[in-house]
């Protein structure tokens, strides 16, 4: 990976992402699959494992320039996806894994550098959305849009 501040959010990104597994408190095992497809290509794959992730690029809004420096905005879709034939139930693993994502990506307000020095400088989480499968997407998925705050010095 390349000094590019917006790959060290991404990998900041992921790097908190993989810290979910239950010996770390959290519900499921979601964070031991981490992807970074599209949901089509993803449910193309042979041996997909669920509850599992992708980080999937959303709106950045335009960066405002500072003294020196950029700050963007970078925006990205978190996206789990549940086993609808899961003997749980579609909703109830919605709900262990929109715990445990809200609860990985919630930084408080005013933390700097909140994922270490290397990571985006602030984070903030969206609306989660959660869906049923249905004809379109025939698993369940939670959506949660987030920003992350990366400085690109040189402007």
């Amino acid at each position: 990976m390349n000094d590019n501040p917006l790959n060290l959010a991404d990998q900041a990104l992921i790097d908190r992402l993989s810290t979910i597994t239950p010996a770390n408190g959290y519900f499921t095992d979601i964070g031991t699959r981490i992807h970074t497809k599209w949901i089509a290509a993803l449910l193309d794959t042979e041996d997909l494992a669920y509850p599992c992730i992708t980080v999937q690029p959303d709106e950045c809004p335009p960066p405002l320039d500072g003294a020196g420096a950029w700050l963007f905005f970078l925006g990205r879709k978190v996206i789990g996806l549940v086993d609808p034939g899961h003997p749980d139930g579609c909703l109830e693993q919605l709900n262990d894994i929109i715990a445990d994502l809200g609860r990985c990506l919630h930084v408080p307000e005013g933390q700097p550098n909140p994922w270490g020095p290397k990571g985006p400088r602030k984070v903030v989480t969206k609306t989660i959305n959660p869906f049923l499968p249905d004809r379109e997407v025939p698993v369940g998925t939670v959506s949660i849009p987030v920003q992350l705050h990366v400085v690109i010095n040189g402007a």
